[in-house]
């Protein structure tokens, strides 16, 4: 089930929750210091911890602020207030989402958590118990089996065939009654004690209330122990007992249901940033450099040719001509843009074995010799290795079966992609990022100040190049200067003819005009 919006809360800029739509491109603008970079940090902090997040069991586990593209240094430093608690909240059905909180010490405040819209509790997982509210969790069961009748979320219906829908309606029936008389429940799942299996006798309306009605045969949980408790809490409760297909399908996510370690998925989540490294004619392998790393990488999976001159290396032009794979979409697709923006037609890189060196080259020529923008190009490009598509299909393939789990989409962050460009090839870069987005199906994160950029995704809307709602932008206001009547944060959308829905703040487009109608009024007072 793939992800829609992310949010998040209490984190850097963002004091209130905040939810991003994930449309194929969003393009994240406003002044220096207003926060842009938190919302991708986020993302990368995320990835980084991919693995503590997919643990079945990882409540008061510390989150990683080290490692990573995100250098965030440390939790306490990421706190808009120091009394309350950070939440990165994932939508993945309708608007409710799978939230992850993290205490003020850094800690992961319980094992899974699902809200709704509101960020009202449905159900969440603490160790060994869960909490259910029981008017929310009817809504949520209501709105899946909807989606199992009318069909609006094929997705998560593969299995359709295994699921008593009737059952479900029944359920549904018998949770409202049992709503009308308790608003909650506490539940304990490892507490190791047999007694009756039905609704404690003390329940009372309003109360949190513990259910010790564990078949003490169980023992302790293993992978399927939580799964088991849930189908026999609703049997309780409904004296309907559901398959473990019927609960996966009401009661996901969790990586408790599914019990994989890859149950959210992160790594196709690649930060593209900002070109700043000199620029080299060759690279020894003790440099630091996106452009060495890009070729060693490709080296050791491909060594293709050995020429005479003892040099492993790849031509771009030989391999778009000889390969129809998505390689070679990926070669043709870097030779139609170093063409486009005038670079060079062919691309070839590799390591000279005699020399111990690393080399790429345009056209024969080094990079130095083209300059920083073109190289800022060339870093794009080269970001959309083979390997980084391969694995978006790999990740799209292996999870058109796996209803159960979260999926984030493949998606670039690209960090100023206008760096040491000219404007007209700053409009051109949208067009580029366009074509990304369309051949190789990712979402892009681009965070931008070029107005010439934004201005060039209009165009390309109203000339139907690009699909209106296709291109979200989030406008950051300083969050110290806030205007009137302004958000922190507005999302602006492109409309059909190119317009856009709201305006940008001051500073931003209007420069340009304001600094002519000054002109204007200093040639005035000169001439009189």
């Amino acid at each position: 089930m793939e992800i829609t919006k992310f949010g998040l809360k209490n984190f850097r800029v963002f004091k209130e929750h905040y939810d991003f739509d994930l449309v194929p491109i969003m393009v994240l603008t406003g002044p220096n210091s207003s926060g842009k970079s938190s919302l991708t940090k986020a993302l990368l902090l995320m990835k980084e911890n991919e693995f503590e997040i997919n643990k079945e069991l990882h409540i008061e586990t510390k989150i990683n602020y080290i490692q990573g593209d995100h250098d965030l240094g440390k939790h306490k430093l990421t706190l808009n207030s120091k009394e309350e608690t950070t939440t990165f909240s994932f939508t993945f059905f309708k608007n409710y989402k799978y939230q992850i909180e993290i205490d003020d010490n850094g800690k992961f405040l319980c094992d899974y958590n699902i809200t709704n819209e509101n960020n009202e509790l449905v159900i969440s997982q603490f160790f060994d118990r869960i909490t259910v509210d029981i008017p929310n969790i009817i809504n949520y069961f209501g709105e899946r089996a909807k989606a199992i009748v009318i069909g609006e979320y094929p997705d998560i219906i593969s299995k359709i065939e295994e699921i008593n829908i009737q059952k479900i309606i029944h359920i549904l029936g018998k949770l409202l009654q049992f709503g009308q008389k308790y608003w909650k429940i506490d539940v304990s799942i490892n507490d190791g004690r047999n007694t009756d299996e039905k609704i404690a006798e003390d329940l009372k309306l309003g109360v949190l209330t513990s259910l010790e009605d564990i078949d003490d045969s169980i023992g302790l949980i293993d992978e399927d122990d939580f799964l088991k408790q849930l189908i026999m809490l609703f049997k309780i409760i409904t004296s309907v007992e559901l398959t473990k297909d019927e609960i996966n399908f009401l009661v996901p996510p969790s990586a408790t249901f599914n019990s994989n370690s890859d149950f959210f998925q992160f790594t196709k989540l690649i930060y593209v940033n900002t070109l700043k490294e000199p620029l080299k004619r060759a690279y020894s392998k003790n440099d630091i450099s996106a452009f060495k790393s890009f070729i060693s990488n490709e080296i050791e999976r491909e060594r293709n040719h050995v020429d005479p001159q003892n040099k492993f290396y790849i031509d771009t032009k030989k391999e778009y001509r000889d390969d129809s794979s998505k390689k070679g979409i990926f070669h043709g697709f870097i030779r139609k843009w170093l063409n486009e923006f005038g670079i060079g037609e062919t691309l070839k890189f590799g390591y000279n074995e005699k020399k111990d060196f690393y080399f790429i080259k345009i056209d024969n020529r080094s990079l130095p010799d083209y300059g920083f923008g073109f190289s800022s190009i060339l870093h794009i490009l080269l970001a959309l290795s083979n390997e980084a598509i391969e694995q978006n299909e790999k990740f799209i393939q292996n999870n058109e079966n796996e209803n159960f789990k979260l999926t984030f989409p493949p998606t670039y962050i690209i960090e100023e992609p206008e760096t040491g460009l000219h404007p007209a090839f700053q409009s051109k870069m949208a067009e580029m990022l366009v074509d990304i987005q369309k051949t190789f199906n990712v979402n892009l994160i681009v965070e931008t100040h070029s107005e010439y950029l934004i201005r060039k995704l209009q165009y390309l809307t109203a000339t139907e190049k690009l699909n209106p709602g296709d291109a979200a932008i989030y406008y950051f206001n300083n969050p110290k200067k806030i205007p009137d009547r302004e958000e922190q944060i507005k999302k602006i959308t492109i409309e059909k003819n190119g317009s856009l829905t709201d305006n940008f703040g001051p500073g931003f487009i209007d420069e340009g005009t304001n600094l002519k109608f000054e002109l204007l009024r200093l040639n005035k007072n000169q001439n009189n």
